[in-house]
């Protein structure tokens, strides 16, 4: 499946799941998405999609963003979470709603 051709970028993602994502980010140079409770999120790199957590963020508001080259993530009740694209910090135990 063709995703993007703008400025001579194109490039092909495949995942294999039935599951539309619930939200989409981008952080240096990574889509990320967001499959719900059933599926967690998945990190793309421009040629495999990975799984980088089984959790689901809380969806209320805006649940992930790039930040300092990584992203932050809200997974409600379990706090505010920052992925550096390798390892997971958390950094608040708070719901950032």
């Amino acid at each position: 499946m063709k995703t993007g051709d703008e400025g001579g970028d194109a490039f092909v993602a495949r995942i294999d799941i039935s599951a539309n994502p619930e939200w989409l980010a981008a952080y240096n140079g990574n889509l990320v998405g967001d499959f719900g409770a059933t599926y967690g999120l998945w990190q793309y790199d421009g040629s495999a999609w990975s799984q980088i957590s089984t959790s689901d963020p809380d969806n209320i508001g805006n649940t992930m963003v790039a930040y300092n080259n990584g992203l932050a993530v809200d997974f409600g009740s379990y706090g505010l979470w920052y992925y550096d694209g390798t390892t997971w910090y958390h950094i608040s135990p708070s719901d950032a709603q």
